[in-house]
């Protein structure tokens, strides 16, 4: 991942406000004001990283249970993926002292 390292948390100052709908959610970040719409995995993600997965294998291991999924090299470059694109959006970032 180009941007953010290892471990992760949750951006602190963020806001979210969330509705989901099964298939997708609909996620409104309150500082931009901004709406995005997040496929099951995104959120899945998120959820995952809130409950305390900072790391990649923690995330690969959760995700692989709560979904029934292999830790396939697909599977993974989509999380790199994710994670990428959940830093761009300012909404994960690197846990303090983290280095």
């Amino acid at each position: 991942m180009s941007g953010a390292a290892e471990p992760w948390r949750l951006n602190p100052t963020a806001q979210w406000h969330w509705r989901d709908w099964g298939a997708d959610s609909v996620v409104i970040e309150v500082r931009s004001g901004e709406t995005h719409l997040l496929d099951p995995l995104s959120a899945a993600v998120m959820a995952c990283i809130e409950s305390g997965a900072s790391c990649r294998g923690d995330l690969l291991a959760m995700l692989r249970d709560d979904l029934d999924v292999d830790a396939v090299p697909e599977f993974s470059q989509t999380l790199e993926t994710i994670l990428e694109r959940l830093f761009r959006l300012g909404w994960i970032e690197p846990k303090p002292g983290a280095a």
